[in-house]
């Protein structure tokens, strides 16, 4: 059960009902969203929901949950950190706490519908993506231009950093912009996939290589004073890439070395 908390002493579920509530508006605004055509209205308040589920959608998925369960082993096991294993208890609260940072960012952006008639995206239970920058090695809401959620063939929900001064920005997209998104959708569909040891065969029959389920780069801030900058992202897979500077810096208490990424 990965909402029941145990905060208090006993036991509940008043996290797991709260999480129905943000369900239950995600449904009307997926009807309002998938509905919406030229001309119509899109309410502020709709707009700032919206933002909110988005943060959700991205969020609350198997794949950050253990996401967050390889970086608490990493800082037990890797950086001698004296921290708790990963609850119930602590990844709700990590969610809501990204959750709510997230959502102020999104409420900045402009909303955009893009539609492509020939009903050619594709959906995922890893929903809403980041679109990747050229240059970018990891992509973010501070590096994205765009976070990406389709919620059907034919439409895609887009926030841009390319403000507008309109309600709803709408766009008839064409074969290479779909195309994009589709690499995007899948990369992100990939990432929630545990490869077995000996890999595994895809339905299409494309065979699926391991990859790292966690990457950690570290990298010197203050050497001196014994700081270091960690940047986790992730594949699938079993295993854990660590190319942390050696040694870990102030991660494991010690000094800092050059900080050579391997």
């Amino acid at each position: 059960n990965f909402y029941r908390l145990a905060q208090g002493g006993e036991a509940h579920n008043q996290a797991e009902a709260m999480l129905a509530v943000i369900d239950d508006e995600t449904a009307r605004l997926l009807r309002t969203l998938h509905s919406w055509a030229r001309g119509d209205d899109f309410i502020f308040d709709d707009f700032m929901s919206l933002a909110v589920i988005l943060a959700f959608q991205r969020n609350r998925t198997p794949q950050v949950r253990r996401h967050l369960a390889a970086i608490n082993t990493w800082q037990r096991d890797r950086a001698a950190q004296a921290i708790r294993p990963l609850t119930a208890d602590s990844h709700v609260t990590a969610m809501f706490d990204s959750v709510f940072h997230a959502a102020d960012e999104h409420s900045t952006r402009q909303l955009e519908l893009w539609d492509d008639p020939k009903g050619r995206f594709v959906t995922s239970d890893q929903p809403v993506q980041l679109s990747p920058e050229a240059g970018q090695d990891y992509a973010s809401t501070t590096t994205g231009s765009t976070l990406w959620w389709p919620i059907s063939p034919s439409r895609l929900v887009v926030l841009s950093s390319d403000l507008q001064g309109v309600k709803v920005v709408h766009r008839i997209v064409n074969r290479q912009t779909v195309d994009r998104v589709r690499r995007a959708v899948v990369r992100g569909a990939e990432s929630v996939i545990i490869a077995k040891p000996s890999d595994f065969d895809l339905p299409v029959g494309k065979r699926l290589g391991r990859r790292p389920q966690l990457q950690v780069d570290c990298s010197p801030v203050a050497p001196t004073a014994r700081k270091c900058r960690i940047h986790f992202t992730w594949g699938h897979g079993t295993s854990t890439v660590d190319r942390a500077c050696d040694p870990l810096c102030a991660m494991a208490s010690t000094s800092s070395g050059t900080g050579t990424l391997r």
